[in-house]
């Protein structure tokens, strides 16, 4: 992994040890690393309420701040983009309007809110994924690179104790 990467890992780490931070300050500390590192529009924590529903637990977006509505998705719904949640690898879209996993998604999510392109990368506990760090790119198409995807996929392997 790239210095940048390692060198934001280390300081969310030394961020993160801190005994008197609340729970949503540290899923906060962890979605403005993703804004920050990846240089995205949006970061988001998703946790699954069942096998078949999972709900936003909190979204950072650069331009907006934090949000906490009660967003929800279920199975039924997005079939594709569930079944590939279920193969426990990331799912990655650079053109999530027209991604085969991630267009289900389009008419209720993506095109709204313009999120061009997304990276979600699962949070695993004991090999069960109870949820994703969700990165978003809005207005623009953005191509991940492979130190990125490996950038999260560490940060939600390291702290995946903290943010559920």
């Amino acid at each position: 992994m790239h210095n940048r990467f390692t060198e934001q890992l280390a300081q969310l780490h030394s961020t993160l040890d801190k005994p008197d931070l609340s729970k949503p300050d540290i899923i906060q500390a962890a979605l403005q690393c993703c804004l920050d590192t990846l240089q995205i529009q949006r970061a988001g924590l998703w946790l699954f309420a069942d096998d078949d529903l999972m709900s936003c637990q909190m979204l950072l977006d650069k331009t907006n701040g934090i949000t906490q509505e009660p967003l929800m998705i279920d199975r039924w719904s997005f079939p594709s983009y569930f079944a590939a949640l279920d193969s426990k690898k990331v799912i990655l879209a650079v053109d999530a309007f027209n991604d085969p996993v991630t267009a289900e998604l389009c008419e209720h999510f993506l095109r709204p809110l313009n999120i061009r392109s997304l990276m979600d990368v699962p949070i695993k506990q004991q090999d069960k994924v109870i949820g994703i760090i969700c990165c978003e790119q809005t207005n623009v198409v953005k191509h991940w690179t492979l130190e990125e995807v490996d950038f999260v996929i560490a940060l939600c392997s390291r702290y995946s104790k903290y943010l559920c």
